[in-house]
């Protein structure tokens, strides 16, 4: 995978937050790494959300839980508009 900076610019928009769990292969890992390496290369914010004992499966699904990494952080860039509430009990 190629992380030329001229390659992913057109994809980068504003705030990227690239996840990825410790249980993930070492090339996923090196390939988030890479991919955020890029964005900053390219000058845009980016932050890396490396999430201990996640592997793949799991790190898709915690984007549907509001608490979970990914879906804390999705709330937090204002992609869900559903306040955490909404989830107790």
């Amino acid at each position: 995978m190629s992380c030329d900076q001229a390659y992913y610019e057109p994809l980068i928009g504003t705030r990227q937050r690239v996840a990825c769990g410790t249980f993930e292969t070492a090339d996923f890992q090196r390939q988030s790494r890479d991919f955020a390496a890029a964005v900053q290369a390219a000058g845009k914010p980016v932050q890396i959300i490396e999430t201990p004992n996640y592997a793949h499966f799991e790190m898709v699904e915690s984007l549907c839980n509001p608490y979970g990494p990914n879906g804390r952080s999705a709330r937090n860039l204002g992609y869900l508009n559903i306040p955490a509430e909404m989830f107790a009990g």
